[in-house]
């Protein structure tokens, strides 16, 4: 999921500057494309890291404790 965001973020910057070079008589305001490129990059390194951190952080600790084959079972994800 985190990948398709990057790419849907990719994909709005390019549009973006497509549409800049496009609208060249226009003057645009910076400020508010320098706040949504910045406000796109946090909120998918917010859901990076409160979504997918606490998982691999699980996936990591459970082998330790229960064993190898731990993480992979199907149960792991009933075990929360």
């Amino acid at each position: 999921m985190p990948r398709s965001l990057g790419l849907w973020s990719v994909g709005n910057g390019a549009y973006s500057i497509l549409f800049k070079i496009y609208d060249s008589k226009n003057e645009w305001n910076d400020g508010l494309i320098n706040f949504a490129f910045w406000a796109m990059n946090i909120g998918l390194m917010m859901m990076c890291v409160l979504s997918l951190l606490p998982v691999g952080l699980m996936q990591t600790w459970r082998p330790l404790n229960m064993g190898i084959g731990m993480p992979v079972a199907t149960i792991f994800y009933k075990l929360r």
